[in-house]
């Protein structure tokens, strides 16, 4: 209560004094008031500018130093919005903002991460689809996909190779396909495998598989058309 009578016998003064002054005096006051409000008005707005540059500025200096694997989501989104953030600020507050060059090597180091992460992850949805045993049926496609993963892999960089999460499962996949190729060479151990190696080279595209004869170890020996000699030892042709 003593405050607000204490304002209104303020603002009583000051209404006897505006009383008293002449028409000159009060144009004089009101010019005055409008300068400060003025000068007040611009104070205000560079102020509200600092903190724009300043708040941009904190969010670039809490950006990770280093993307990995484990921290690209996160390093990621924290990156996009400072840029987007930075954009946003008028020419003289981004003029405000004392590490922009930090912001700009974070920007790169994303840019550069993720063509390594999208290498990556094309070979690495290539060998998820490998097949984890090879079969006569499937041979000749399974071959195809493992060597294609294979080489894709092999291109990439080492920092890709890296990325790649699944190598063991196409190092499984290079195994059983070897395993399958090396069991066509094998000797025969009963009649049944010998049905099945020669079912399998009636199925790989080979003229004249229908006329092809084995030796006692399972070998492919040739055709009708053109017979072949070949030794009881199976890795010796005459």
């Amino acid at each position: 209560e003593l405050l607000s009578d204490e304002s209104a016998d303020f603002e009583r003064v000051i209404g006897d004094l505006q009383q008293q002054l002449t028409e000159a005096q009060k144009a004089l006051c009101a010019e005055g008031a409008a300068a400060k409000l003025a000068a007040c008005a611009e104070k205000l707005a560079a102020y509200e500018a600092s903190l724009g540059a300043a708040t941009v500025e904190s969010e670039i200096e809490a950006l990770p130093a280093e993307i990995t694997a484990e921290n690209y989501a996160a390093a990621k989104t924290a990156i996009e919005t400072a840029k987007a953030n930075y954009d946003a600020l008028t020419e003289e507050q981004k003029g405000q903002v004392s590490n922009k060059a930090n912001l700009d090597a974070a920007v790169g180091a994303l840019n550069a991460f993720k063509q390594l992460k999208d290498a990556a992850d094309a070979v690495s949805e290539a060998i998820a689809g490998l097949p984890e045993k090879v079969y006569r049926d499937t041979y000749a496609d399974a071959k195809t996909a493992i060597e294609a993963s294979k080489a894709a892999y092999d291109a990439l960089s080492a920092e890709a190779k890296a990325l790649v999460g699944n190598k063991a499962k196409l190092d499984s996949a290079l195994a059983a396909l070897k395993a399958y190729e090396d069991s066509l060479s094998e000797p025969v151990a009963d009649e049944k495998n010998l049905a099945q190696k020669k079912e399998h080279w009636s199925h790989t595209g080979n003229a004249g598989a229908s006329n092809v004869t084995f030796d006692l170890y399972g070998m492919k020996m040739g055709t009708a058309e053109n017979t072949t000699a070949m030794l009881l030892d199976k890795n010796i042709v005459a």
